[in-house]
């Protein structure tokens, strides 16, 4: 549980380098909004911070004209210090490390932020999050259209389309991942370092599913209509779905979309 910062000049070049990479994938210059990740645990103590600072940028835009959709995935590797983060799962920490990878890191620090699949900024820091959030507005990227709906009382239906604007690399294909996200938690944490504190958390993940692959311009538009479970405990009026387009080795985010899971009526 690696807590060092990578230097921000190393993020810089790391953006710099990725988007290189990721300007060459990219065939029109589309509208699309940035995915800030946040990595964090209720045992941790310098994730509190953090914490607020997502629950921040979730709650307004910070940056005019830039949609930035917020996840906040909990991990399991702090549940053996004293407190069990009841929002943790081991698939969450999977994907952490599958980031450390990608950026051929070999360690893993809370509250770590990462865009658009690029990682290694310390999850506190908003100045360098808003930074890089709008450093990333400014590129090409692809928006997916999310539309939602209850079929049944807890059954929830997502379709969603992405354009044909998106090429992919040679031996790279785009996993398309569905992503339920709850605000307004909270949390009395008893033992650990934020004994005697209560959290509170938004776009907390709740799940995630693969629900397809795109491999070749053959399978764009991509268009499909998924089910999935809802569980009772989640708050409609407090979730929202979110569809991410990302590379399945490079882990860069190329697209993304998002509604609120319950619609008003008009």
């Amino acid at each position: 549980m690696d807590r060092k910062i990578t230097p921000m000049k190393k993020i810089a070049l790391l953006l710099t380098m990725c988007f290189l990479h990721y300007l060459g994938c990219q065939t029109e210059a589309l509208s699309a909004p940035v995915v800030l990740e946040l990595f964090t645990s209720e045992g941790c103590s310098s994730c509190p911070p953090a914490d607020k600072v997502l629950s921040e940028i979730a709650g307004k835009t910070p940056i005019d004209g830039v949609e930035i959709i917020p996840l906040g995935w909990h991990v399991d590797y702090w549940n053996k210090l004293g407190w069990t983060d009841r929002f943790s799962k081991e698939d969450y920490t999977r994907r952490q490390y599958a980031y450390a990878q990608s950026s051929k890191r070999e360690s893993v620090f809370t509250p770590e932020a990462v865009l658009n699949g690029l990682g290694g900024i310390n999850g506190a820091d908003r100045t360098a999050i808003l930074k890089g959030a709008q450093y990333l507005a400014e590129r090409p990227g692809v928006e997916v259209k999310v539309v939602v709906s209850f079929t049944e009382p807890e059954t929830l239906t997502v379709n969603l389309e992405t354009p044909k604007g998106v090429s992919i690399p040679e031996g790279e294909s785009l996993d398309v991942l569905v992503v339920i996200t709850e605000d307004n938690l909270t949390t009395r944490v008893e033992r650990g370092e934020n004994s005697g504190r209560t959290l509170r958390h938004d776009a907390v993940v709740r799940e995630i599913k693969r629900v397809g692959v795109i491999r070749d311009d053959r399978d764009l538009p991509f268009k499909k209509k998924v089910t999935m479970d809802w569980n009772p405990d989640w708050s409609k009026e407090n979730s929202h779905v979110v569809v991410l387009l990302q590379e399945h080795l490079s882990q860069l985010i190329l697209g993304a979309g998002t509604s609120p899971a319950k619609i008003e009526a008009k």
